[in-house]
């Protein structure tokens, strides 16, 4: 049987009446706890110097720890490399394995259908990460020689960069596509979502990534963390489209351990109720 939910007011009222008592409270009463911002700015006044002294020593120990764990990083990325050539040499007998991939991920899914064709024969990528102590990376998407019927050259690459604010991404180079006549996916893409009125779908070509300023939808996209943190890491989940099935578990679990601690709150609150009937009597 579901719990009713308390009145709004009742519990604002419940909310205000507690306020009152701590503000009455000598104890409470004049700490930093319950006290107004300008009056919290005084109490931390006299010792400012000495925290922003000490924030500025963890600052300094935080990012020394990033660049020790990058060098870690890095030093692990090269032992991957062997063992992701033998991974490549298995994909390479699976046609269409990074077109399946790219499309099952949730966050692709608005991917124009004119990318479909030339992605089926998209053969490898390439990522290049942790270049510098920054995470900036490269990434390379090599497709077989059918895909001249779309475009050249058959070698895409992207360089972005990052400097120390993580989110200053600058492209530094990107491979400029030449489409053959009428068969450009970015210029489709433009073309439906000027002609969409639908706002909330905002279709987008994986190609729009491809240039050094995209798209606002294909910026939101962010194909390259996509591809980096996700799909590279793992993409056999991808392939068999189970990446869906595995959020959807987690969210499930997640439920039910809210219904166990509702349940529980509800027995706790009767077993409390009967000793309240109790006393009473």
């Amino acid at each position: 049987m579901k719990r009713q939910q308390p009145d709004r007011n009742n519990a604002e009222a419940a909310a205000c009446q507690k306020q009152r008592r701590l503000e009455e409270d000598p104890d409470v009463k004049g700490s930093g706890c319950c006290c107004s911002s300008e009056e919290a700015a005084a109490l931390l006044q006299p010792h400012m110097k000495d925290l922003d002294g000490i924030q500025a020593e963890l600052q300094k120990l935080e990012e020394e720890c990033a660049k020790q764990q990058m060098v870690v990083q890095k030093e692990f990325d090269e032992k991957k490399k062997p063992v992701l050539v033998k991974r490549q040499e298995i994909i390479d007998k699976i046609p269409g394995f990074w077109c399946r991939c790219l499309r099952n991920h949730p966050q692709l899914a608005y991917l124009v259908e004119e990318d479909i064709p030339i992605l089926e024969h998209l053969k490898r990528i390439d990522l290049d990460d942790n270049i510098d102590e920054h995470g900036s990376y490269k990434i390379k998407f090599t497709f077989d020689e059918a895909a001249k019927a779309f475009m050249e050259p058959l070698v895409l690459e992207k360089h972005v960069q990052f400097h120390n604010d993580p989110c200053s991404e600058e492209v530094v180079s990107v491979t400029e596509i030449t489409w053959k006549e009428g068969k450009s996916p970015v210029a489709a893409a433009e073309a439906k979502r000027a002609g969409d009125a639908d706002d909330d779908v905002d279709v987008v070509s994986f190609f729009e990534w491809f240039t050094k300023e995209p798209s606002e939808e294909a910026s939101r996209l962010e194909v390259g963390e996509i591809i980096r943190r996700e799909i590279w890491h793992a993409p056999v989940p991808y392939f068999l489209d189970e990446v869906a099935d595995i959020d959807e578990d987690d969210d499930e679990d997640l439920s039910d351990e809210d219904e166990d601690e509702e349940d529980g709150s509800d027995n706790a609150n009767e077993e409390g109720g009967d000793e309240d009937d109790e006393g009473d009597e």
